[in-house]
């Protein structure tokens, strides 16, 4: 090695370790690690990065790309280049494999920090595959630095040498040359081969190891091996540039590293040839068969080397690697687009003058041609257009953009192609449509109108029509449809279905007339016309007038444009209600029931042309109608069937005479149509539309046309829009025979279940029936079409297409017994060819003998005589920690191949434990399965058949309710999982919790990745059945216990000839659901000495989760989502116990809990405190609590009015103890700083800080104790340490309408940790108790053996260093107010506040508030402060007592009162006064008749008597007034 080299490695090893390579995982992944990493980064980068896998290697494992762009789900915009890198092609060369990983991490870390990164992710899509040969990585060994002997490792599976694989240039073809490119070649590299050609990648690095260089096409020459000779290609400037550019960013390369003697790399590049001859390769491949430029890149001398070795290849590697990706831009770029349209033309020629090498565009028009700095002379070229040459100048690190606007020569065929050749039970003739009489006088028809119009015609033609609902409106209207056939309500097997659907839109009417008219023309030209007797006789056509019944009703003919009844009566738009590729791609969860309707009708039929009729202008409109994304808005978006769609618009606009001139409606001038047609894209974006959905989610293509400029026109303008669309419908509906069409079958000339069609160069597949039907519209012309189906061999065909033809595809199994050998342990039964389908009987003598033969391992059982039990790892009903899983098929007797399924699992796990198989043996060490395949015993009643049909056995839905009842009781269940049919489907219960939510979608996952045809053909099953009974929701609510159902295959009854082909399929996804669901915890309840606890209660806080506690051993057990749980143990006589346990993915964790009523004394830490509280007594206090003890640190003790209080929590409930110790180094921290700080403004002046409950001697409190001492002492700020949960902080879980919690959260992340984003602790945590008990600040910190005891310090000096603490208090007593309220106000936060004692600390964001105080009988108060950054302030808030009473001022009070007083006083005077008077007078007639005098005397009497009775009378009238 040269001195420089040396110097500069030495260099970068010193400097390494800070770059360390940006803080990444330096580690050989293993491929389930790998796999479990690409889903966490596309889990935590959803904006950025997603994975997805070309395929599975010869061994089943997932061939993974890690996709990294800006926006990556929206899709690739126009013009943004794909780049690739490929590693790990010879398995035991690992180097490449590990920095790819490293990269993607680095990018996706780096994002929005490095402008380079940033940039290169903003304008280029990159595709990071780290291993092309997972099975080589698998075999091969970490050290290793040569490749072995025999090339294990090296070479995948099959041993066989995959950059020696691909189709070369010098290769001498003796055969057809499709079968050439795919016959005889592995798996990996078909799908390479497969994954270039459908994907527009410009350049690509394949990394290799076992030498240091950047190695150029050509790699061969077709001359011996030895090399010597350099084989150029026609771009050898631009390969060499590339090859530099890598060699001299990378730190060695460049030096001409030596790893063998003959090494001779001058610069660190050498042609492929040149060094020696490789035939087969993939980097010529790439060059020779795409567009894309690919260079090999050999990074090491050690091919495997250790772990330690990847930080210094990760140094070495970057630069290069980054430099490499950015040269994805150098050259020109654009778009070739035909002057007819704006769409791109597909696959245009891409030509620069004195270079020989040609690419083509992509099916967008799109191109990239690399080429160095110059001036060039480039020509697109394209059939049936005139080609173009531009001049172009490249400068450096620039890309020019030169797009191509080519002339067309396309011209239109002057009538529609005739269709013929077809070889079916009838002849197909299509003839122009003749002149018939009148028809009956046009009128629009209401709906009841419509209905007995339709009716009508059911009674005259009942052998050509039939009239049902698919449902109903809004407004409870039936949607009627009319069907046509000459054999109505029935499908016949290869006869295409076609459905024109009217009135979507309420208030456009024409096509909902049209149809009617149409159906009259039919039904009354059978047998008369030759054009309708041939629709009839070989179509099945379904017309349905109206989609929105109630729309119509509303809509009025008064106004021509109006958008009155254009909706539904729920008033949404059902041309806006359906999912759609680039929004809502999943169900809409609220669509309108005439959508619903609609969309079940359309996969209940195998449609395959559909007609939307609108009206408001005059088009056809094709797809796609939403713009992709990036798209620019007008732009087009062509389907990858464009050339059938513009042929379909066509063919409808010019038979359409008004529709062929392009007529502008009067309200819509801007709209310009050519020759009638328009992609609707183009026009203007719709999602949620209709005619997408029945393209890409149901292979039903689709056509809306727009019938007329006025939507309600009168009805006696209604005869002419029938004449003018008449043709047009006629030709269109003849158009389902164009193309391919006929059967997928097997070698027994049985259906193929789940299988599909591709054409080569069109995205789209063909759906394939469970009949095994297909029709696959195409365009005449020669076609590469592959049938695919898992479990069979796929070999594309090439076909002549002539307008229309019928071709069957035979497909013939693949090597079942090589894959039993591999995956099965060779169990003939399990793979032997059978006929039918196993009665119960005889699957009671299989698992019976199963028992017999391998006692060991199994026990079978009848229950009630009936049912048929086998339980595999035979202590399922003996007390263990294994888990007990129910696998249970045959619910539905129609759907029986779950039955056959079982039997063979039964097997397969039977004769793996026999074979000591290490993953069976695992398995069966965690869990035991009760295996119960048939569920219900009316399957021998049943008749086979794929759909759906009248059961012919009685319902024993009870029964079968009471088995699984009893299989989940008596076998204490922890986790089921049930097999059906009717759909590729997996089903979950619904869980209001999110951990659980993930673990089911885990679980489904796992699934797919072990079944190939799950994931692929969901949406090709015509039918998808769900059955209402026994679903994992009613399970999971009922009995706890987590269930999944697995719907395998679209047929529901498959034919018996499919069942070993279905038991290949899903093995793999079996064994990997029944691994991912064994993850969770168990464990045993003991006392000190180890006895069982068998009275004992365990939980799993927080969650729904089923425990399952056998008493006589104290064992437990619990399926769990992965997370942090807390498992609580309570026992009769002992203190409850709760662990934090994390569970992690795919894993048991074992618990131990050990109950023991005291608790050993802690000398050292009492000691300790003994000694802290003797030295610092003025601060150090230990007090005595009811039920623990405390340590309480400060000047001013808990309870002082003035003072915040903080309390540290923290149990223990094991030695030694995290948290404990945490709490010490608090305590130390705290007096350490108060010896050295005694000023006023210290943390113990300012507060006083207890630490509790300081376990020693005493029982552990309960948690109600803590509780209740934070309520009396009223703590303003509580922090809690964890033990077990990881270091940092959480705040108590939020919610929208928490406004104090949503303060905390702010505070927190904007002032006191720096805007980092603060996690939420469980729903049942402490902090959260605490938080619905008492107005304080509470905090979680997690303590697992390692803290920060810095943050933890800072945390207690909270309210010292930030927020605002606040005193309301009596402005004369100086007391504080305990009923006061604060309201916290500021621009984006409104907060109020109930402290108990008066006193407030809340920690703030900087920023400008004003607080609204009030108390009880005080006058409310408004103040307003600005709280600086990162600082604390302290308010006293003093409210004067409210001098009113209900309103009413003091002063006016005393007066009211002096006035009452006195007027109580004098009404006390006037009644005293007469009653005096009344006493008097009758004295005075007492006296008068018992005494004597003269005359005189008592002649005075009488007057003065007179006189005071008088008086008395006045006194009685003003008393009584």
């Amino acid at each position: 090695m040269q001195v420089s080299a040396v110097i500069t490695l030495l260099a970068l090893s010193l400097l390494g370790r800070i770059q360390a390579a940006d803080d990444l995982h330096f580690a050989h992944r293993s491929y389930e690690e790998l796999t479990l990493w690409l889903n966490e980064t596309s889990t935590q980068y959803p904006r950025l990065a997603n994975f997805y896998s070309i395929g599975q290697s010869v061994q089943g494992r997932e061939l993974w790309v890690l996709r990294l762009a800006e926006d990556v789900q929206e899709g690739r915009p126009v013009g943004r280049p794909m780049f690739k890198w490929v590693a790990n092609m010879h398995g035991d060369e690992t180097v490449g494999r590990a920095i790819v990983i490293l990269m993607g991490e680095y990018l996706l870390k780096m994002y929005g920090k490095d402008e380079r990164v940033t940039a290169l992710l903003n304008s280029t899509e990159l595709h990071l595959m780290p291993s092309m040969n997972p099975d080589g990585f698998a075999a091969a060994k970490e050290g290793n630095c040569d490749s072995l002997s025999d090339y294990r490792g090296r070479n995948n599976y099959n041993r066989v040498d995959l950059n020696r694989d691909f189709p070369d240039q010098f290769d001498r073809i003796k055969k057809d040359y499709f079968q050439y490119i795919i016959e005889g070649r592995q798996k990996e590299t078909v799908l390479i081969m497969t994954w270039i050609s459908n994907n527009p990648f410009v350049l690509s690095g394949n990394l290799h190891g076992g030498a240091v260089v950047a190695s150029y096409p050509f790699d061969d020459t077709g001359g011996p091996e030895e090399g010597g000779v350099a084989s150029p290609t026609p771009d050898n400037s631009l390969f060499i540039s590339l090859a530099k550019l890598y060699a001299d960013g990378h730190t060695l390369m460049k030096n001409n590293i030596k790893c063998e003697a003959g090494d001779h790399f001058p610069g660190g590049v050498t042609n492929g040839a040149h060094w020696y001859n490789v035939q087969g390769g993939m980097q010529d491949y790439n060059y020779l068969h795409s567009n894309c430029y690919e260079v090999t890149f050999e990074l090491s001398c050690c091919k495997y080397p250790p772990s330690k070795e990847l930080t210094n290849e990760w140094i070495k590697n970057k630069e290069a690697m980054l430099s490499f990706m950015e040269a994805t831009h150098w050259g020109a770029k654009g778009v070739v687009r035909s002057s007819s349209g704006s769409q791109g033309i597909s696959g245009a020629q891409i030509l620069v003058k004195g270079n020989s090498h040609i690419i083509s565009t992509s099916d967008r028009g799109e191109y990239w041609r690399l080429l160095l700095p110059g001036t060039y002379e480039i020509t697109a070229n394209a059939t049936g257009h005139n080609p173009q040459t531009k001049s172009v100048t490249i400068t450096k690190d620039h890309t020019a953009v030169l797009d191509f606007e080519l002339e067309s020569t396309y011209s239109l065929p002057s009538k529609s192609p005739r269709i013929d050749n077809l070889t079916s039970q009838k002849d197909l003739r299509v003839i122009p449509a003749p002149k018939v009489p009148p028809l009956p006088k046009f009128f629009h028809h209401d709906h009841s109108t419509l209905f007995k119009d339709l009716l009508t015609l059911t009674k005259n033609y009942p052998s050509i029509t039939r009239l049902y609902s698919i449902g109903k409106s809004v407004k409870g209207k039936d949607l009627y449809v009319l069907e046509i056939s000459d054999n109505p309500g029935v499908h016949e097997l290869g006869e295409p279905e076609v459905k024109l659907v009217a009135n979507m839109h309420g208030n456009e009417v024409v096509g909902r007339e049209v149809l009617i008219t149409l159906a009259h023309w039919l039904c009354s030209n059978y047998g008369v016309n030759e054009t309708a007797t041939s629709i009839v006789d070989f179509t099945r056509l379904h017309l349905m007038p109206t989609m929105n019944p109630d729309g119509y009703e509303m809509s009025s003919p008064d106004s021509k444009d109006s958008m009155m009844g254009r909706n539904n009566a729920h008033d949404v738009d059902l041309n806006r209600n359906f999912p759609d590729q680039y929004q809502n791609f999943n169900e809409i969860p609220n669509a309108e029931p005439e959508t619903m309707a609609v969309m079940e009708w359309t996969r209940s039929y195998p449609f395959v042309l559909s007609a939307n009729l609108h009206g408001g202008s005059v088009v056809a409109n094709y797809p796609f109608d939403g713009q992709a994304p990036g798209q620019a808005k007008g732009q087009a978006n062509l389907a990858p069937d464009n050339a059938v769609f513009q042929h379909l618009a066509h063919l409808y606009a010019r038979n359409n005479p008004s529709m062929m001139r392009g007529p502008q409606c009067k309200l819509r001038t801007k709209e310009l149509f050519h020759e009638g047609t328009v992609n609707g894209a183009s026009w203007y974006a719709v999602y949620g539309g209709m005619q997408d959905w029945n393209y890409v989610f149901q292979d039903c293509f689709e056509l809306t046309v727009e019938m007329s400029c006025n939507k309600y026109p009168p009805a006696d303008a209604l005869l002419g829009y029938w004449t003018e669309n008449k043709d047009s419908l006629l030709h269109f509906v003849q158009q389902a025979h164009i193309g391919l069409k006929g059967f997928v079958l097997d070698n027994s000339g049985q259906p193929v279940q789940g299988s599909f069609l591709e054409v080569d160069g069109i995205d789209h597949k063909t759906r394939v029936t469970p009949n095994g039907e297909y029709w696959r519209l195409l365009m005449p012309g020669t076609y590469l079409i592959t049938a695919y189906a898992s479990g069979y061999e796929s070999s594309p065909v090439l076909v002549n297409v002539n307008e229309s033809l019928n071709f069957n595809f035979t497909m013939m199994p693949a090597n079942l017994n090589e894959w039993s050998k591999l995956k099965d342990f060779n169990i003939a039964e399990n793979m032997s060819p059978t006929f039918s389908y196993m009665k119960n009987v005889e699957i009671e003598g299989v698992l019976f003998n199963l028992e017999r033969l391998f006692e060991k391992f199994n026990e079978f059982e009848k229950i009630e005589n009936e049912y048929n039990v086998i339980t595999v790892g035979t202590e399922a009903r003996i007390p263990s920690e294994k888990m007990n899983i129910l696998l249970i098929g045959g619910l539905q007797p129609d759907e029986p191949i779950g039955r056959e399924i079982l039997v063979r699992f039964a097997r397969h796990l039977t004769i793996g434990a026999q074979k000591s198989d290490p993953a069976i043996m695992n398995l069966l060490s965690k869990a035991s399965f009760i295996i119960v395949p048939g569920a219900n015993n009316q399957f021998d009643r049943v008749r086979a058949s794929c759909t759906p049909e009248q059961r012919g056995y009685t319902n024993q839905s009870k029964k079968v309710e009471q088995l699984v009842e009893k299989v989940i009781t008596e076998w204490d269940i922890d986790f089921a999982i049930s097999f059906g049919s009717g759909g590729y489907y997996f089903e979950t219960p619904s869980s209001g919790y999110s951990e659980q939510t993930k673990f089911f979608k885990n679980l489904e996952m796992h699934f797919k990745m072990g079944h190939s045809v799950f994931s692929k053909t969901n949406t090709f099953c015509a039918v998808k059945r769900t059955n209402e009974e026994f679903t994992p929701n009613q399970i999971y609510s009922k009995y706890s216990v987590p269930m999944v159902s697995v719907h395998l295959g679209c047929c529901i009854y498959p034919p018996a000839t499919q069942i070993p082909i279905l038991w290949r399929q899903n093995l793999g996804g079996i064994l990997n659901l029944v691994t991912a669901a064994l993850q969770g915890v168990t464990g045993r309840v003991m006392d000190d000495e180890g006895n069982a606890l068998r009275e004992a209660s365990v939980v799993v806080l927080g969650s729904n989760s089923k425990v399952t506690y056998s008493m006589n051993e104290a064992i437990f057990r619990s399926i769990l989502p992965s997370g942090e749980h807390r498992v609580k143990v309570s026992v009769p006589g002992y203190p409850e116990k709760t662990l934090n346990v994390t569970v992690e993915t795919g894993r048991l964790k074992h618990l131990e809990f050990r109950m023991g009523p005291t608790r050993h004394v802690d000398t050292k830490s009492q000691n300790w405190l003994n000694s802290l509280c003797n030295f610092y007594p003025s601060v150090a206090k230990l007090i005595k609590n009811e039920d623990f003890k405390y340590l309480q640190l400060g000047f001013n003790r808990v309870g002082h009015a003035t003072t915040p209080c903080t309390a540290v929590i923290f149990t223990c409930h094991s030695d030694p103890c995290p948290a404990r110790e945490a709490a010490k180094g608090v305590a130390n921290a705290i007096i350490e700083k108060f010896a050295e700080f005694k000023d006023e403004g210290s943390l113990l002046q300012a507060t006083s800080v207890n630490i509790l409950p300081w376990l020693l001697e005493a029982n552990e409190p309960s948690e109600e104790s803590i509780l209740k001492w934070i309520e009396m002492h009223q703590p303003s700020l509580v922090i809690y340490l964890n033990n077990g949960k990881s270091p940092g902080v959480s705040i108590p879980r939020t919610d929208s309408s928490d406004s104090k919690l949503q303060v905390l959260k702010n505070a927190m992340e904007l002032v006191f940790l720096n805007n980092t984003q603060l996690p939420e602790s469980p729903k049942d945590s402490f902090v959260n108790k605490i938080n619905s008990r008492i107005d304080t600040v509470a905090l979680e910190f997690g303590v697992n053996g390692k803290y920060n005891a810095s943050l933890l310090q800072s945390l207690v000096a909270l309210q010292v260093d930030y927020g605002v603490t606040v005193l309301v208090m009596d402005d004369v007593k100086d007391v504080m107010l305990h009923s006061s309220e604060i309201e916290i106000k500021s621009h984006n936060l409104n907060a109020t506040v109930k402290p108990k004692r008066g006193l407030m600390w809340r920690p703030l964001p900087p920023g400008e508030y004003a607080f609204y105080v009030s108390s009880p009988n005080y006058l409310s108060l408004v103040h307003d402060f600005k709280l600086a950054t990162k600082s604390h302030e302290t308010i006293v808030l003093r409210l004067v007592e409210d001098p009113t009473f209900l309103g009413v001022s003091t002063i006016t009070l005393i007066f009211i009162c002096g006035l009452l007083t006195l007027g109580a006083a004098t009404v006390t005077v006037l009644r005293a006064a007469i009653e005096y008077k009344r006493s008097a007078a009758q004295n005075r007639r007492s006296h008068r008749t018992h005494s004597s005098g003269d005359v005189s005397m008592s002649k005075y009497m009488d007057v003065a008597i007179d006189s005071d009775e008088a008086d008395e009378d006045d006194d009685r009238d003003s008393s009584s007034s």
